[in-house]
């Protein structure tokens, strides 16, 4: 998907409305929180943004404990665990 919005100010702030396709992709409901980030590449400046997750993330140390143990591997399996 790709949009092109034009920018309106609202106090201080710069806004930009989210095309409701993208909000549905993204699974955004009002009130929820979102990351925006800046970046710079080969096109020049742009930022990305995604809905924050509400999900605890396992560590990167307990993601490679995991998966160097056959047990817990199998287990985290069985209970639908992510280990991303």
């Amino acid at each position: 998907m790709k949009y092109i919005r034009k920018t309106f100010k609202s106090n201080e702030s710069t806004v930009i409305v989210i095309p409701i396709d993208i909000a549905k992709y993204l699974e955004l409901n009002v009130g929820d929180e979102i990351v925006i980030q800046d970046d710079e590449g080969t096109h020049g400046k742009f930022v990305s943004f995604w809905k924050k997750d509400t999900k605890p993330r396992p560590t990167k140390e307990i993601v490679k404990e995991v998966l160097n143990d056959p047990e817990k591997k199998k287990e985290c399996e069985k209970n639908g665990s992510e280990l991303s």
